[in-house]
């Protein structure tokens, strides 16, 4: 069915009405296989509700209130199947993202849970390219909120668990976060202050550098050009001082091509 949503989205849309309740009976099924599966059918019909945001195609108001509320009571769970939790964090990521300006949406309750599953080991690669799709929404998903007991943004606080992931050894959690930050920068930098780029800075020397990854160092100078380009006041200094004698040392490398090479010149 998912896969039959995405290819005729047209034909669905006058059913979407009379299919959905039928989907949003099964993501609370009790067999965590049957909740999976009908959590990646909301998220198909997500994405046929409302295709491209902020355009609207046809009134599809009446179903954002019941969808959004069965996809966050899987999300908040705690003792579910892991399967469940990370098709719960896709299918929100995508109600926020497409539905987000929704006045039934209760968006400033939901973004401390999806902090939670950022700090949450489980379920932290995922919630990483949650908020990479969050961070390049069209639509305004506040995320300059304050975060729960915390002087800080929902961003601000989710930059700072970013950068803490880059000294991780998971080789995809870091490419995650590397392209997650790159996202919050260039269409968040206004909210970022002085501190949160030279947290991300103060990460950044030690990926350049042929000795681990081509590709990582490839990311990490996409994002260096990323802070330069949108928050120039902020960072050049920085830049100048600890992560230019890196780039020159890989300009050295006999190893240094591809991507890697693009990023740097």
């Amino acid at each position: 069915l998912a896969s039959d949503i995405s290819d005729r989205k047209f034909v669905f849309q006058a059913h979407a009405a009379l299919l959905l309740p039928s989907a949003l009976r099964l993501v609370n099924d009790r067999y965590y296989k049957i909740a999976a599966e009908a959590l990646r059918v909301c998220s198909e019909f997500v994405r046929l509700l409302r295709p491209s945001p902020p355009a609207i195609e046809f009134d599809y108001s009446p179903l954002v209130k019941p969808l959004f509320e069965c996809v966050e009571k899987r999300l908040v769970a705690q003792d579910q199947d892991q399967e469940v939790k990370e098709c719960a964090i896709l299918c929100m990521q995508l109600v926020l993202c497409h539905f987000g300006d929704d006045p039934t949406l209760d968006v400033e309750r939901v973004l401390p849970v999806m902090l939670e599953r950022l700090r949450n080991e489980i379920t932290r690669i995922n919630a990483v390219k949650a908020f990479g799709a969050l961070a390049e929404s069209k639509l305004d998903i506040k995320l300059g909120m304050p975060a729960q007991a915390a002087s800080t943004s929902v961003l601000q606080a989710a930059l700072a668990e970013l950068c803490s992931f880059l000294r991780k050894s998971s080789r995809s959690l870091r490419n995650a976060s590397l392209t997650t930050l790159d996202s919050m920068v260039q269409h968040h930098s206004a909210l970022l202050t002085r501190m949160d780029v030279s947290c991300m800075l103060n990460e950044l020397p030690s990926l350049i550098s042929d000795a681990t990854d081509l590709h990582v160092a490839h990311l990490a100078l996409q994002l260096c050009t990323s802070i330069v380009s949108k928050t120039p006041q902020l960072a050049v200094s920085h830049i100048q001082s600890n992560v230019m004698p890196k780039v020159l040392l890989l300009l050295q490398s006999s190893v240094l091509q591809g991507y890697a090479l693009c990023s740097l010149l």
